[in-house]
């Protein structure tokens, strides 16, 4: 009888390696590896919510600071303080401040812009030299300077400088960015931030502007007003008077790092832009109002009952007028995070159905907001 004959697989050669099969070569299980990781991360961040954050306080105190943070920002408020601006001793190092001031090396004086351009003060007594904090004043025994050069119009013991930066007055004149203000009376003058007024005329900066000096006020809500009509502070524009603002029925809203809102019974007030929060949305061609009686300021964002809007950041080097974001539904809409990575702001929210991460970067000349919106 025959024997069975047998296949039997091949002997390998002696210093021939055996080929490993094709599902256990690392060439193809790392990349693949990689592309799950990826890929989940994406979905993860794309398609997952945001987390509940409760009890916990998300004021910012430093809007460009390097962080993440999740649940709703609150931006600091805007302060409202007018008075006069209290007298400081020089810095004694570059390092004392961000930008620019006044520094006290041996017996100079030195007014510094930046860290590194310092201009010496040449008439300064550098032992009675004192600055006016935050303002671009200081002063000594003989004279008034403003950064390296002496105003010479100026009484130092009667000078004083207001917070607003630029205001200032002695016994005989009035001052705005370091020039004698024409017109201005000191003894009835006073600062009312942006804005300012002696018994006859109300000045935005250096301009005299069509308002009623006897009933011109600084609200104690900060909303400047007459009896006519509510006034915005923006100082390159020639018209700052809102007279369809309803008088009676205004009442502010936000006046933060990120937004100036008021309303009245009819519309919202968008102060930094002087005009009302409506906006036609250019691809779409819809336009969009906010309604006063609904409206709520959460974060970087507003919204009604209808709509939502992204007010932008205040990171940003770039300040967009307020976008509204037409596919939102306001009423599970809410923000899930903040984040400030190198020159990278990512704002994320969601709804019902979509996460939403508005994405600007500060290196791009374009200085547009990116919009992704993923379903969940």
């Amino acid at each position: 009888m025959p024997l069975e004959q047998v296949n039997t697989p091949a002997s390998i050669p002696p210093g021939v390696t055996k080929p490993i099969p094709f599902w256990k070569r690392r060439i193809v299980w790392v990349p693949l590896a990689v592309i799950i990781l990826l890929g989940g991360a994406y979905f993860f961040l794309n398609s997952h919510p945001f987390p509940a954050i409760s009890g916990v306080s998300n004021v910012i105190d430093d809007v460009h600071a390097q962080a993440t943070l999740y649940g709703v920002p609150h931006f600091k408020d805007i302060p409202i303080d007018t008075g006069v601006v209290s007298l400081i001793n020089p810095y004694s190092s570059v390092t004392d401040f961000s930008y620019t001031g006044y520094i006290r090396q041996d017996d100079s004086i030195y007014f510094y812009v930046g860290s590194t351009t310092k201009r010496l003060v040449s008439s300064a007594d550098a032992n009675t030299f004192k600055q006016y904090k935050d303002t671009i004043y200081a002063k000594d025994k003989n004279r008034v300077y403003t950064e390296d050069k002496i105003l010479g119009a100026a009484d130092p013991i009667t000078f004083e400088a207001f917070k607003g930066y630029f205001y200032a007055k002695d016994k005989n004149h009035v001052y705005w960015n370091a020039s004698v203000l024409n017109g201005a009376a000191t003894s009835t003058f006073e600062v009312m931030d942006t804005y300012a007024k002696d018994r006859e005329t109300v000045f935005l900066g250096s301009r005299v502007i069509d308002a009623d000096p006897q009933t011109f006020q600084l609200r104690s809500d900060g909303l400047t007003v007459d009896k006519s009509a509510l006034y915005c502070e923006h100082i390159s524009r020639n018209d700052t008077r809102l007279e369809q603002a309803d008088l009676p029925t205004l009442t502010s809203i936000v006046h933060n790092e990120l937004v100036w809102l008021a309303k009245d019974k009819n519309v919202i007030w968008d102060l930094n832009r002087c005009e009302t929060l409506s906006l036609t949305d250019i691809e779409n061609s819809v336009f969009v109002s906010a309604d006063p009686a609904t409206f709520i300021v959460t974060g970087n964002f507003g919204k009604d009952k209808d709509h939502v809007f992204f007010f932008g950041d205040p990171a940003a080097r770039f300040r967009i007028a307020p976008m509204p974001l037409l596919n939102a539904d306001p009423v599970t809409f809410r923000q899930g995070m903040r984040s400030v990575s190198g020159n990278q702001i990512v704002i994320g929210a969601e709804d019902g159905k979509y996460i939403v991460n508005l994405i600007f970067d500060n290196n791009d000349s374009r200085y547009q907001w990116d919009l992704r919106s993923n379903p969940k």
